[in-house]
């Protein structure tokens, strides 16, 4: 019997999404010019930063030597700037250049993953080895985007930053700013897609500062679970009402409807031909039984 040579199977291609990555060209190759990455947790971040200081010795190369109005009005703070859902650091293309020249000091953007030219990881393969605490950070959790976002702010080396989040990047500057609120100067919201709540827990009346002991907190528990019950109930309330009178206002419309149709109806039978005889006819009939 010849020898059976093993099977060879072909190499299985790394994908991701579906997606073959040996076909996928570099990011690099697609960056622009004045494109920067750095690495943060395994994850190859694509970002741009602009230098005011930068941006005035270009200008006065290049002969224009016009002093910005707000020369004297600048916060000498750091900005970063975090894209939404879907978009990528080609959302503030436009503006970088003027905040950088307004703020006096840098500004930041990048590629939150799974968005822009920033590298893609498969997490599913990654997570599913190793223990909980060897584990890698899922790079497309809001916790990844918040620690990204701050290590911006140690990567610009200042002890404070301006976050301006749009539509879902307001949610991580949001988020970095109760992750560490010493590290945040200001937060600016630009159509932030964040759901309020519908309210917030009382305070009582005996302690103003917000303290409250354990018989006071196991109150607060129990009228906020009859919050939320009134507001069902309330909601509902409503709900029915607005029902009620879309009914009624549908019912008087009908009727209106039906009566203009009755009223045009019967004047078109009058002047008809059979109205005018019958009208006759009763007319007849009642002179003669008078």
């Amino acid at each position: 019997n010849p020898e059976q040579l093993p099977e060879t199977r072909p190499k299985r291609k790394k994908q991701i999404a579906g997606i073959d990555q040996d076909e996928l060209q570099d990011p690099a190759l697609l960056a622009d010019p004045d494109s920067c990455f750095c690495e943060f947790k395994g994850v190859q971040i694509h970002h741009k930063i602009y230098d005011s200081e930068s941006l005035a010795t270009n200008l006065s190369e290049e002969g224009d030597s016009s002093r910005s109005p707000n020369a004297n009005k600048r916060v000498n703070i750091p900005m970063i700037l975090l894209h939404g859902f879907g978009a990528s650091i080609y959302s503030w293309n436009r503006v970088m250049k003027p905040l950088a020249q307004v703020t006096g000091s840098k500004v930041l953007a990048f590629d939150r993953p799974a968005f822009g030219l920033t590298s893609r990881l498969n997490h599913v393969n990654d997570s599913s080895q190793g223990s909980e605490d060897t584990r890698p950070f899922n790079p497309y959790s809001m916790v990844f985007s918040v620690l990204a976002a701050l290590y911006f702010i140690d990567f610009l080396a200042t002890e404070k930053a301006i976050l301006v989040g749009h539509s879902a990047g307001s949610l991580v500057a949001v988020e970095a700013y109760f992750e560490a609120p010493e590290r945040v100067a200001a937060v600016i919201l630009v159509a932030p897609a964040i759901l309020a709540p519908l309210n917030s827990c009382p305070v009582a009346k005996d302690n103003p500062s917000g303290k409250s002991n354990q018989t006071e907190g196991d109150d607060l528990e129990v009228n906020s679970k009859g919050n939320w019950f009134t507001t069902v109930v309330s909601i509902l309330s409503k709900l029915s009402q607005y029902l009620g009178q879309a009914i009624m206002q549908l019912v008087k419309g009908m009727g209106d409807m039906i009566n203009s149709l009755y009223k045009k109806t019967l004047s078109a039978f009058l002047r008809s031909t059979i109205g005018i005889m019958l009208v006759c006819t009763l007319f007849w009939i009642f002179q003669s039984i008078c």
